[in-house]
């Protein structure tokens, strides 16, 4: 049991020393507790909070507050938030929300999607899940942005086609007129000859019932000069 405790403890030593190689002022240390599964309170670990912002007020005895980073936390940071949680070490959540900045520089989020699920821990669940979450909303903007842009370009080229097919139909349109005024003029001047052909009929009807009264009165002078005609020459006249 010894053994195991000295290890985890050169463990986190060893994770303290790469922080500072990288030139980040981790600042005063607190002693995380820990929930109702984890171990008890006399194995506590101290965990740096420097180098995250809101993680807490400092100690009195702190002459002045830690300096910020200018750096982003480096990878034995977030190497040391996946430790804790794997030895179910309680991690702050002003930890946990630090490390999504990390996250989403050097994660795709679908792997940590897909490490949330695999992960049984339900503490690395929730911090892999929350990332995965606060990187997808990241790249949904770019992606809303690009669709937009895409279809904003794809509905220009539209309305230009519609414009076109617009003017090309106003085109047929008005050759349609033309045509059908152009028919309405060969429609009336057919009306106007049949009217003409129906005078025609009727002065030929009229000239017909003459000659029909003028052969009547000849048959009838002929009968009374003793001269009979038969049908037939009734007919030819």
């Amino acid at each position: 049991m010894s053994n195991q405790k000295f290890s985890k403890n050169k463990r986190v030593e060893e994770v303290d020393d790469e922080l500072m190689t990288d030139s980040i002022n981790l600042g005063p240390t607190v002693s995380l507790p820990f929930r109702s599964s984890g171990p008890s309170s006399a194995d506590r670990r101290h965990v740096p909070l420097g180098m995250f912002a809101n993680a807490g007020p400092a100690p009195a005895a702190a002459a002045a507050p830690a300096p910020v980073a200018s750096n982003p936390p480096c990878s034995a940071s977030v190497q040391l938030v996946s430790d804790m949680i794997d030895r179910k070490v309680p991690v702050p959540k002003a930890l946990l929300d630090g490390m999504t900045r990390v996250e989403k520089v050097a994660v795709k989020p679908a792997l940590l999607a897909h490490a949330s699920v695999m992960s049984v821990d339900p503490a690395k669940k929730e911090f892999l899940l929350a990332s995965s979450v606060d990187m997808l909303q990241v790249d949904m903007v770019d992606v809303q942005e690009e669709l937009f842009k895409g279809m904003g370009a794809e509905l220009n080229e539209s309305l230009l086609e519609n414009r076109a097919d617009i003017v090309e139909n106003r085109a047929d349109i008005n050759d349609h007129d033309e045509r059908i005024e152009q028919l309405e003029e060969e429609n009336e001047i057919l009306k106007d000859e049949v009217r003409e052909l129906k005078n025609e009929v009727r002065k030929v009807k009229n000239e017909v019932r003459e000659l029909k009264a003028t052969v009547s009165k000849l048959v009838a002078a002929l009968q009374k000069c003793g001269v009979c005609l038969d049908e037939e020459e009734k007919e030819e006249l």
